[in-house]
């Protein structure tokens, strides 16, 4: 009897300790989840009390701590991890300086800001969007150095930063982004420009 017992036990115990693990692990990754819903959600909200002037009053109407950021205007979200994934709010007439928050959005591949009234320097924090694809600035007030630090964003492909208050030299460094594959900073002088260590060519305004 005593044998059966202990046989009994000696099953019982890694099965109890087998389901303890996943309960702690599904509860570990929810509680990861609400943690990056709640970064982005503070980016977004940041970045919202940066805008001066909203002509449609799209976002104090959209954006609020009361709707899930995923159905934001202007926000898309990846469906599995919920993070935001794109930031398009081009053409809604907004003022205002662009909030070093936004480098937060550590999911982010795309931001499209353009046709809109962004003034003073990017921030050196939007490094931090190691994801990012495509950045379209164009058509805004934006001003001081083109940064250098596009360098550290590896994985962008289009870069648009034209018709806006740049001044200073072009740095170099911007041209060894190997993954960029349009580059639009002015509007004049188009032409083809060859990556030294691509085949693929590399189309600019400067």
């Amino acid at each position: 009897m005593n044998s059966k017992r202990n046989g009994v036990h000696s099953h019982f115990v890694p099965t109890v300790l087998v389901l303890l693990y996943l309960f702690m692990a599904r509860t570990t990754i929810a509680v990861v989840e609400v943690h990056n819903i709640n970064t982005d959600q503070s980016s977004l909200l940041a970045f919202k009390d940066n805008i001066s002037y909203d002509a449609n009053d799209f976002l104090a109407k959209n954006w609020s701590a009361k709707t899930p950021i995923c159905k934001w205007f202007g926000v898309t979200c990846d469906s599995f991890h919920l993070r935001v994934t794109s930031l398009n709010l081009s053409y809604m007439g907004l003022a205002g300086t662009i909030s070093p928050h936004l480098g937060n959005l550590s999911f982010l591949r795309k931001l499209d800001l353009s046709n809109n009234a962004f003034h003073g320097s990017l921030p050196s924090e939007m490094t931090q969007l190691r994801r990012i694809k495509l950045i379209r600035l164009n058509f805004n007030h934006i001003s001081g150095e083109i940064p250098s630090w596009f360098v550290f964003l590896t994985k962008l492909k289009l870069l648009e930063l034209r018709y806006n208050n740049f001044t200073g030299m072009i740095s170099h460094s911007i041209f060894n982004i190997t993954s960029l594959q349009k580059l639009n900073l002015a509007v004049t002088n188009f032409g083809v420009f060859y990556h030294p260590t691509s085949s693929t060519p590399l189309h600019y305004n400067i």
